[in-house]
């Protein structure tokens, strides 16, 4: 009855601070202070009510918080791509790299045109002289 009430005691600790609680009339009801809730970690906790004719049952407190989560590093931010476009560094190769080219395909060309022309002469002698040996 809440006219006996003494105390509030946690079952296998200590007494409970009088500020850390309110106690109202009612089948004596029990409110614990936030300043004290916010000093217990998650877990369940056992108390008893001691009145001047002896203790009550276990009373069961369950505290179960979210877990803060710890926030992942900020990524690091990316370098911003130059204001002007790199150049390509120099490596000697220009306009001569294609010379060899070049004159490969003029010696292609010159050699099959001069195979061309012998053998237009060539057909051109054979009409009028006979066969070439």
């Amino acid at each position: 009855p809440f006219g006996e009430f003494i105390r509030l005691d946690q079952v296998g600790g200590h007494t409970i601070p009088a500020s850390s609680y309110t106690v109202r009339y009612g089948s004596t009801i029990v409110t614990f202070s936030n300043a004290y809730l916010n000093t217990l970690s998650n877990g369940t906790y056992y108390y008893t009510m001691v009145f001047t004719g002896g203790t009550s049952d276990r009373i069961r407190l369950d505290i179960n918080r979210p877990q803060q989560t710890t926030r992942p590093p900020a990524p690091t931010p990316t370098p911003a791509p130059p204001q002007h476009p790199r150049r390509m560094p120099h490596t000697g190769d220009g306009l001569f790299s294609f010379a060899p080219l070049i004159l490969m395909a003029l010696a292609v060309v010159g050699v099959s045109g001069e195979g061309l022309r012998r053998s237009k002469k060539r057909k051109e002698y054979e009409k009028y002289i006979g066969k070439w040996d």
